[in-house]
């Protein structure tokens, strides 16, 4: 038992893996697995073992020197064949030891890990499986038992799985689809051990948290994925503490590890039952507030794991939307002058109250200002398209407004809205979670027709496209947009006809629906997609024309923005585009601007409704690094928010390697991938 204690103690403060090597590459052998004789059983094997490592222990100058966790690893691999029932209570710590030794650079420490699981296995399922095997009983067990000891000892000579960590560019690794398989055949065939999944999945927590090597860190993550077990608080609250500490001073390192803790979360909540996720609301308003980094990869495996959620959780349930809003991190909001959104807020209760809440922005209106920059990346764009389809959905699906008097006095109490005079905060559906229906619809419209309009006229009618289509008109129905809907249904149906068509069909709608109040944040959205997005420039050029080219459209106080060379010089730019058909189309955009500024010249401002407030939204993008520094801080009140999160704090301290590699660079790198 010593040697057990000897794993124990040194797993978390040295590497299984040498260090002094470097990481060697070999081909997965899980996808090939060969099967040897019928004799499976480890005995003459373990007998011979000093014939099977003698290689390994020949004079090698390139060998590294063992580790404590690594000679412990070989010592127990002589004894696990004899110790079965003492081994029987450390399984979790021997199965997690062994699967992060697998693909040690170091023959002798692969090669005993794979003779240790080998062991283990024949002296606690196979040796006894062998006994029931004439009466009948349990054959299938025992053939998954002892398959699984010939294809471990077929490998005998090689690693079973590649050497190699997560990228930002590739979070899928071939060799964490091996380890997984290895992981269930293992737990499939110590069945008898019916808390063994949990146990394993306890101590994958503590070493993907505590140890001090990135590569066992991630390795962990892998088995503890494989294992899924039933979510936990502690779970969840350590990998959020965890993804907190990597987004603080973000580099190359911190930034892969924490797209492992995404994808961790991702499988905790795959697990969940859709009852259960509204006990963890934190995982919600975690997504919200990490939406406002523009690392690209990281910020997709986000959109992947906020989708996950949208999917587990019914957000218009009024039991839902009470939990998510009592969750939110009680703060104190900067006074604000009379006239500001901040004061109107707290007043009315209208806005985005999560987001005012969460990042301190009070100007933001819905969710979707933070997903429209996935719309300029290839990598993002498809997730967002969801996403975004998604919130669609919940709209259309939405019950009556809901009002809750205790619901708005916790809100007046954290100094999110103040109170009113002689009524009680009134909610819309899912305006404090998301922003108010149809300012949703607003942005979702303008930001995604480009990108619809290109689909349209160039490829197929894709499911993404239909569905996308389909949740916008149910949701235009269900806020009463009755115009708008109808011009979404044609934009469908009619997808063969030409573009001019099929915007002159929608946008009429659209600006009697939207304009003049939602009328610069169009212009802005078309301006952006003509800077950044290439593929997208000739829908964006087609939608401003027929904007501008709809009879009788009234832009209010918004129609002097239409004589803004600033906000136009995009259109402006293209005029020079080698492309000929954008410096043609970007022409015809000017020249219905100003056809529409002859026809508005006769207007005097009184005409044009000064009373309606214009909105204005510069850029999508964050190129400043604000919105970045408020993550950390809205992701760290989050945690500190948590019930019994004070209780967890003395935890070890959290992935050490990470403040390691910091102390070796001298200082964060930060990566130059912002979106696009």
């Amino acid at each position: 038992m010593r040697r057990i204690e000897m794993l124990k103690t040194s797993s978390f403060r040295s590497d299984m893996s040498s260090s002094s090597l470097s990481p060697s590459v070999a081909d997965s052998a899980m996808n090939h697995q060969r099967t040897s004789g019928d004799n499976h059983s480890p005995d003459n094997s373990r007998r011979n073992s000093s014939m099977q490592v003698a290689s390994p222990l020949g004079p090698r100058p390139d060998r590294g020197i063992l580790t404590r966790p690594q000679l412990a690893m070989c010592l127990l691999a002589e004894v696990a064949y004899e110790h079965d029932e003492d081994f029987r209570s450390h399984l979790p710590l021997l199965f997690q030891a062994i699967m992060v030794a697998m693909d040690s650079p170091e023959p002798l420490v692969y090669h005993h890990a794979q003779q240790a699981l080998v062991n283990l296995l024949y002296s606690l399922s196979a040796r006894h499986l062998e006994l029931h095997k004439n009466s009948g009983a349990l054959l299938t067990e025992h053939h998954q038992v002892t398959s699984l000891i010939k294809y471990l000892q077929s490998m005998r000579s090689r690693r079973l799985w590649a050497y190699e960590d997560i990228t930002l560019r590739h979070t899928y690794l071939a060799s964490s689809t091996a380890l997984a398989a290895l992981v269930n055949a293992v737990t499939d065939a110590i069945f008898f051990e019916s808390d063994l999944q949990e146990r394993w999945a306890a101590e994958a927590l503590k070493w993907m948290l505590e140890c001090n090597s990135r590569h066992l860190a991630c390795r962990s993550h892998q088995v503890f994925r494989a294992l899924r077990p039933a979510p936990s608080s502690d779970a969840c609250t350590a990998l959020l503490t965890g993804l907190a500490k990597c987004l603080t001073n973000p580099s190359r390192l911190s930034l892969e590890v924490a797209a492992d803790i995404i994808l961790t979360l991702q499988v905790v909540v795959d697990v969940m039952e859709p009852g259960k996720l509204v006990l963890y609301p934190q995982i919600l308003l975690a997504c919200t507030a990490l939406l406002g980094m523009s690392f690209v990869h990281l910020w997709r495996l986000l959109l992947e794991l906020l989708s996950k959620v949208l999917d587990k959780l019914d957000l218009n349930d009024g039991t839902v939307q009470h939990v998510v809003l009592a969750s939110i991190p009680p703060q104190e909001i900067v006074p604000a002058e009379p006239a500001s959104p901040l004061h109107r807020m707290r007043v009315t209760g209208e806005g985005w109250l999560l987001g005012a809440a969460l990042l301190q922005r009070p100007h933001l209106l819905a969710l979707h200002q933070l997903l429209i920059k996935g719309l300029f990346n290839q990598d993002t764009q498809l997730i967002t398209v969801q996403v975004m389809t998604q919130l669609a959905d919940q709209i259309a699906s939405s019950r009556p407004p809901f009002r809750s008097p205790t619901q708005a006095q916790y809100l007046t109490s954290m100094s999110i809205v103040g109170e009113t005079q002689g009524q009680g905060s009134t909610y819309k559906g899912l305006a404090a979670l998301f922003g108010d229906p149809k300012d949703q619809l607003a942005l979702s419209v303008f930001s995604l027709l480009p990108w619809l309009c290109l689909h349209f006229q160039h490829t197929p009618f894709t499911p993404v496209a239909q569905a996308c289509i389909k949740a916008l008109r149910l949701a235009c129905e269900k806020v009463r947009l009755v115009h708008v809907a109808d011009g979404l249904a044609a934009l469908s149906a009619h997808a063969q006809q030409d573009l001019p068509s099929l915007l002159a069909m929608l946008c009429p709608p659209l600006c009697a629906a939207f304009f003049p109040r939602f009328a610069k944040v169009a212009f802005q959205r078309m301006m952006e997609v003509l800077q950044r997005g290439s593929a997208t420039r000739l829908p964006a050029l087609a939608i401003l024309r027929a904007i501008f080219e709809v009879p009788d459209l009234q832009l209010g106080p918004a129609a002097p923005f239409a004589n803004d060379s600033q906000l136009f010089f995009p259109v402006a730019a293209l005029l020079e585009s080698s492309i000929p058909e954008e410096s043609k189309a970007a022409l015809q955009v000017l020249d219905a601007v100003m056809r529409y500024s002859d026809r508005e010249a006769g207007q005097d401002a009184e005409q044009r409704g000064l009373q309606v407030e214009v909105l204005h939204w510069a850029a999508a993008i964050d190129d400043t690094g604000f919105e970045r520094s408020m993550v950390s801080e809205a992701l760290g009140n989050i945690i500190d928010s948590w019930p019994g999160h004070a209780r967890k704090a003395g935890r070890a301290k959290l992935m050490p390697f990470i403040d390691v590699a910091a102390e070796q660079r001298g200082a964060s790198l930060e990566l130059r991938s912002n979106i696009p």
